[in-house]
């Protein structure tokens, strides 16, 4: 029986060790995140937000929630471009 406790100890603390390793956070992965407000600084919501790519042409695309704000999943670092379309806003 001791040798069964011993094996199971010895899985659970090899477990508990890898799993830090398999939940780090990437770090070649960013979030872009950010809020849409009009010119009074009131928030816009239902913006189409458009999240390019410059290196590759990869276009994630996005609403804002009831606050404005927007998030991307995680995304590959590289250099980014980002467009809000809406009813009622003109680009500058």
């Amino acid at each position: 029986m001791s040798t069964y406790r011993a094996l199971g100890l010895s899985l659970l603390v090899s477990f508990l060790c890898l799993s830090g390793l398999l939940q780090a956070q990437r770090s070649d992965r960013g979030i872009i995140t950010g809020v849409v407000t009009d010119p009074t600084g009131s928030s816009v919501s239902g913006a189409a937000v458009k999240v390019r790519n410059e290196d590759t042409g990869v276009d994630t695309s996005l609403v804002t929630n009831d606050s404005g704000a927007y998030a991307t999943p995680p995304l590959v670092l590289g250099n980014y471009s980002v467009t809000v379309d809406h009813a009622g806003l003109r680009r500058p």
